[in-house]
């Protein structure tokens, strides 16, 4: 009806503790509830039962320090008849609570550990939040930088584009003078061949 794990320890103080362990699934509609039993090691031969109940938890207190103790648990399985079926007992957990100066000492430890880890970390954070800030300015600055290269493109672009137009306007003047003179001398020729001599021969009463 139970498992083979020990009952657990927690929540340990000189003279109290608190065990726990593992909820067994019920049958149908019966019910079950749990013995608790504890044992002064190498003292008593029996356990004495400090506890029984439906719950998977107890707190056992009036406890010595320094005492080697054992603990083991079984489930109770009562039936709709009233018949009650006892499971194995569990393996015994050994345990020892520590003395009050034992227990100082390691609560003042506990604190220096806790302590120490606060302040790694806060420390992790700050060096966090420093390199955050880092990050965010390097990203400004190559975004600032990027734009500034975008800049100086665009303006290299116009620069070329102004360029471009200016020869091509230099070069439509230059054609434009090129048609332009063929057409004044085209139109003195035929001006000079119309007043020419051989032609003033075919006007009557006029004389060589």
């Amino acid at each position: 009806m139970l498992d083979d794990s020990p009952p657990d320890i927690t929540e340990i103080t000189s003279t109290s503790c608190v065990f726990n362990w593992q909820a067994h699934k019920p049958l149908g509609r019966d019910t079950l509830s749990y013995i608790l039993q504890l044992q002064i090691y190498r003292k008593e031969n029996d356990y004495s039962e400090i506890y029984n109940g439906e719950l998977t938890s107890y707190r056992a207190t009036n406890l010595e320090s320094g005492v080697d103790y054992r603990a083991r648990v079984c489930a109770i399985r009562t039936t709709n008849e009233g018949l009650s079926l006892y499971s194995p007992f569990s393996p015994a957990t050994h345990f020892v609570l520590p003395r009050p100066e034992d227990l100082a000492a390691a609560l003042s430890a506990s604190k220096a550990l806790d302590n120490r880890l606060l302040n790694n970390d806060n420390r992790e954070q700050q060096l966090s939040f420093i390199n955050r800030y880092r990050l965010t300015i390097y990203r400004k600055f190559q975004s600032m930088k990027l734009l500034e290269n975008r800049t100086l493109t665009d303006q290299q672009w116009a620069f070329v584009i102004s360029v471009g137009f200016a020869l091509l306007a230099i070069f439509i003047a230059i054609f434009a003078n090129v048609i332009y003179s063929r057409y004044n001398n085209d139109a003195s020729i035929s001006v000079d061949n119309t007043f020419s001599p051989s032609s003033s021969s075919s006007f009557p009463g006029i004389r060589k």
